[in-house]
């Protein structure tokens, strides 16, 4: 694969990717998408690692993106392992954001954020899960 070839995705320490989205310009969806058909059509297995996740981005440009996620999500499963986002600030969001696999892990999740929410309060409602 030939690193030089992306300009919004850093190979550098591949199967990582990491994402350079602070550096696009609008409209530069065209080249996201032809960089992630390179991507995929590696055939290698990778993992997106997203550096930067609040960038300011047009409307047209993320629908274009969620659009090519949809119609290429089969070709996508079959080599990307998955995708892992670098938050510095749990709250970059603007409130702690966590992903997990099962329902019980999110009530685990979501009794420790009740837990240490101010007060306190709210943690014994969350029921169990076997």
């Amino acid at each position: 694969m030939n690193r030089d070839a992306y300009a919004l995705h850093d190979l550098t320490h591949f199967p990582l990717v990491l994402t350079r989205r602070p550096n696009v310009a609008q409209g530069a969806v065209q080249t996201w998408a032809h960089e992630m058909d390179m991507l995929v059509a590696s055939g290698k297995p990778f993992v997106l690692v997203g550096t930067d996740l609040n960038v300011d981005m047009s409307l047209a440009d993320r629908r274009d993106m969620v659009a090519w996620q949809a119609s290429n999500m089969a070709r996508l499963r079959r080599c990307c392992a998955g995708f892992v986002s670098i938050v510095p600030d749990p709250r970059a969001f603007g409130l702690p954001f966590m992903a997990v696999p099962t329902l019980a892990q999110a009530r685990d999740r979501a009794r420790e954020l009740l837990a240490a929410f101010p007060g306190g309060q709210g943690a014994s409602i969350v029921r169990r899960v076997a």
